[in-house]
């Protein structure tokens, strides 16, 4: 297994915890399974770098979960990266449920691609300014870029959708 994968994985699926609230997901946890552990060290656990503290199975399994059932898919960017450190490949296209296919929803998803496109060339301008860039920019950069992937898959997926129905949208 090749480390820095591994660490590429954990270093997203800290920040993807990070953007719902590791506090939040901790609650969830507990709901799901009774984890046994403190909110702190549960927190520690999601450390890239801490040696000390993992996540165990069930735990890690539970925190796949919320990130998959929170905003129907938009965290899919951590199930590919934990895929890749397998060198595994999957192609998920997810639709929230409650979307119509309509000619305004694939607008609105449309505009949601432009939108990421733009953050994804803000946060690299941002961090070209002083010519050089961080570490630390670089996983601003990639979770940008991972927002604008998981943007371009939802459009992606309301057009799958729609060519189905074999209609057209209005």
């Amino acid at each position: 297994m090749d480390n820095n994968l591994m660490e590429n994985f954990l270093t997203t699926l800290h920040s993807h915890s990070k953007d719902i609230g590791i506090t939040k997901i901790y609650s969830q946890v507990l709901k799901m399974n009774g984890t046994k552990v403190s909110a702190g060290t549960f927190s520690n656990k999601f450390t890239p770098t801490s040696k000390e503290h993992k996540l165990t199975l069930t735990e890690f399994m539970s925190v796949m979960k919320v990130l998959e059932l929170d905003d129907s898919g938009r965290h899919v960017s951590v199930f590919t990266e934990m895929l890749d450190v397998f060198s595994l490949k999957c192609d998920k296209h997810y639709v929230e449920p409650n979307v119509d296919i309509t000619y305004k929803s694939i607008s609105n998803a449309l505009v949601g691609t432009s939108k990421e496109h733009g953050d994804v060339s803000n946060e690299i301008h941002e961090a070209l300014k002083n010519n050089k860039i961080s570490p630390t920019e670089i996983i601003k950069i990639k979770k940008e870029i991972d927002d604008e992937i998981d943007a371009l898959v939802k459009l992606k997926a309301i057009l799958i959708k729609a060519s189905s129905t074999n209609e057209l949208i209005k």
